[in-house]
């Protein structure tokens, strides 16, 4: 009991709020995002401790006055957002008055009479207690969310040996290796195919399809993904086969038996190892070829090793971003300046990664360099024009396995409405990119430019019939090869899984025949594929003209 008497509970209140929203949020971060958010928030802490000791000169009234004051700072958006559930009627601005003249007032009593209080000692004590509680279990569930993502030996080796057939028949068939073109794969999820964007959204996109075209890129008008989620269709296109071909069956064993932590553990299996230890990354480092990989933000497509440099130098990151969306000080600077707000971090992320992404051009040759961007999927963050979107979508900001994010008529609608226009500003960047590379690769370099799978709109995770098949596979597929190369097997209805195999076929003559064109439902949080090719290719009536409205 001792220990209880330390200052401990201003320090831990402090960086309690780290710890849970990492641990709400494990499945998208890496361990070292913790890292930075924790050494502030105990720095800071720390310093709003001593400074209220200065004041007082006395231990006891310090713990409870900056105890108090950092509850004011740092939950205050999550504890409007609990009370007005309870009270709906609850309006913001009497809310904030209400919290900080509570808290503040509480602490300023303390500071000035709280030498005076004989049980402040033990209420201390008790907070103490409470405190170490409240991170014991957060710890906890911290140690427990990595207990059941297996060793990836085992994938790493099956994916190495697959790669190693590929260099044999390369090395049995003679074929010269002295032309490695540079590969830039760039996936913008959830960028749906045209046809869809004329149907579903009255959008228009052939301005872009036709600049791409221009540039000699052969876009595919029936292209689709085989699977609905990113962490399934881009495991299966980067290692060239279907899921069910290479995925142990035993995969299922040991995943818990509810979602979204069902959910959660297979998305760690396949994105955080075959998305990361794919046969096609093998197979060019075979070659010697460097692989890169930008931060998407996205755990399983993200880069995983971190420099201690790079942790505490990056640039603001998602789990930052949702602090300081729930603290007192981050709140009003996201209401002061749109520069703070969730729009502006993604909006500045993409286009930062797109300027990376196109510099790599600088990097030694041969090189595959793969980025995936999270848009034009949910948030929205750019308006038609490029700029920063100025409308946040209530539910549509960090969305996940639930359809609950679009229950309502007006979300439908802010998503029908905002959808095309971010999808708009994000092709602005995208052919700025795409003719940087070009024009510094001499038109040399392979650039593929597709998604993942279809917009979110109309797609129910867990029942078929309740969903759009044909919106959510229907997907954008736009390749660029150097005029030398054979690009006849890039159809108007190609699949994603076939991209690669057409390429290496193509590139390195590895014989990789296409496989049938096929589209899968997997239930959220299950591997259990119902095919519903038929429904995706079904073809619909021709969209309107909308160049002649």
């Amino acid at each position: 009991m001792h220990l209880m008497r330390y200052p401990l509970h201003p320090i831990l209140l402090g960086i309690l709020p780290v710890l849970y929203f990492f641990v709400q949020n494990s499945q998208e971060l890496e361990w070292f995002d913790i890292i930075r958010p924790l050494a502030v928030s105990f720095v800071g802490s720390l310093i709003c401790y001593l400074i209220v000791f200065w004041v007082s000169k006395n231990k006891n009234v310090s713990m409870m006055a900056s105890s108090l004051v950092i509850i004011m700072l740092t939950m205050f958006s999550s504890a409007y957002e609990n009370l007005f559930v309870i009270f709906p009627a609850l309006r913001y601005r009497y809310y904030a008055i209400f919290w900080v003249i509570t808290f503040g007032m509480s602490a300023f009593y303390i500071i000035k009479n709280g030498s005076k209080l004989k049980q402040l000692s033990k209420i201390n004590e008790y907070i103490n207690l409470f405190a170490l509680l409240m991170i014991g279990m957060q710890v906890w569930k911290m140690a427990g969310m990595y207990s059941y993502i297996s060793q990836s030996a085992q994938i790493q080796s099956e994916s190495q040996k697959v790669s190693s057939t590929w260099l044999d028949q390369i090395k049995n068939s003679g074929k010269s290796l002295e032309k490695r073109p540079d590969i830039y794969y760039l996936v913008l999820d959830a960028y749906a195919r045209e046809d869809i964007l004329r149907s579903r959204y009255d959008y228009d996109n052939r301005p872009f399809l036709d600049h791409l075209k221009a540039l000699n890129f052969s876009v595919s008008d029936q292209s689709t993904s085989n699977y609905p989620f990113t962490h399934l269709s881009l495991s299966s296109t980067l290692n060239l086969d279907e899921l069910q071909n290479f995925v142990p069956t035993d995969l299922m064993r040991g995943a818990p038996s509810t979602n979204p932590e069902r959910y959660h553990y297979l998305s760690s299996k396949l994105g955080k190892e075959y998305i990361s230890r794919n046969r096609l990354r093998y197979f060019l480092e075979s070659l010697g070829y460097e692989w890169h990989r930008n931060d998407s933000g996205y755990p399983m497509t993200r880069l995983r090793n971190e420099s201690l440099s790079d942790i505490f130098t990056n640039h603001i990151s998602q789990l930052e971003m949702m602090i300081l969306e729930s603290n007192m000080i981050g709140h009003f600077l996201g209401q002061l300046s749109q520069k703070y707000s969730v729009q502006a971090f993604f909006h500045h992320k993409w286009r930062n990664g797109l300027e990376q992404f196109a510099s790599m051009e600088d990097h030694k040759s041969p090189k595959f360099i793969f980025y995936h961007i999270v848009s034009p999927h949910a948030p929205f963050c750019f308006d038609e024009n490029g700029g920063i979107a100025k409308e946040l979508v209530e539910g549509l900001v960090a969305p996940g396995v639930n359809d609950e994010r679009l229950a309502t008529a007006s979300q439908n609608r802010k998503y029908r409405e905002l959808y095309p226009k971010n999808l708009a500003g994000l092709n602005i960047y995208v052919l700025e990119t795409i003719t940087k590379i070009l024009e510094k690769s001499n038109g040399e370099a392979i650039i593929i430019i597709q998604s993942d799978h279809g917009p979110s709109l109309g797609f129910n995770y867990y029942k078929i019939d309740e969903s759009d098949l044909k919106s959510r596979f229907a997907n954008l597929n736009a390749v660029y090869m150097p005029p030398n190369y054979e690009r006849s097997q890039l159809d108007g209805n190609i699949s994603n899984v076939n991209t690669f195999r057409v390429l290496l076929s193509s590139i390195f003559g590895v014989d990789l025949p296409k496989i049938k064109d096929r589209a899968w439902f997997a239930f959220a949080g299950n591997l259990e594929f119902s095919e519903v090719t038929n429904q995706v290719q079904l073809l619909e009536p021709k969209p309107v003209d909308l160049s002649t409205k």
